[in-house]
């Protein structure tokens, strides 16, 4: 799931998880559910985190790489990245 997901277009500063999250329709049945409304709250969380620590102002300016690093670190679960 893209960390673009947790963003509204037209809110700054504002980080959604479960059932706010920006996707289709279709998506969403499947997005809704415990396990994956965990993730996206300690993503959304540790995103929130960094951006305390490294003083941004808008959640669009939190470095993703990052985030997974530090995700990964706290051990949840992100499956590997593909390499094109």
């Amino acid at each position: 799931m893209p960390y673009r997901c947790l963003i509204p277009k037209t809110l700054d500063n504002v980080l959604c998880a479960g059932r706010s999250v920006s996707c289709d329709h279709m998506v969403l049945g499947s997005l809704r559910v415990m396990p994956e409304c965990l993730c996206m709250g300690q993503a959304a969380g540790t995103a929130a985190a960094q951006m305390m620590a490294r003083s941004l102002d808008d959640a669009r300016d939190v470095d993703t790489a990052a985030l997974r690093h530090a995700l990964r670190a706290a051990g949840a679960y992100l499956p590997e990245e593909e390499q094109a």
